[in-house]
């Protein structure tokens, strides 16, 4: 059986400033007191240490509300990048 090696340096297979998004949607997350997940192909290919062009999270909670407080500081945390869009709703699966 093959070993997962569970300290994965996102830095390097996703890029500096991928990994300080990340970081900073962590923290967003954490004032809002929410949890925020990598999921999708993104935690596949960190598993077998290949870099993913595809980054997607889940957070527990209202997701809209959680957008809504990372756009408010996204431009404190990266000041030369643009606003992220308006989010979009689909209330026909409830996100």
């Amino acid at each position: 059986m093959n070993s997962i090696n569970s300290k994965i340096d996102l830095t390097k297979l996703l890029g500096e400033s991928t990994a300080l998004l990340l970081a900073k949607i962590g923290a967003v997350a954490a004032d809002e007191g929410m949890r925020a997940y990598l999921v999708g192909g993104v935690v596949r290919d960190l598993l077998l240490g290949t870099a993913s062009p595809d980054i997607d999270v889940m957070v527990e909670g209202d997701a809209l509300t959680f957008v809504a407080r990372l756009h408010e500081r996204w431009s404190s945390f990266f000041p030369n990048s643009p606003l992220p869009r308006k989010p979009v709703s689909f209330p026909k699966y409830k996100t």
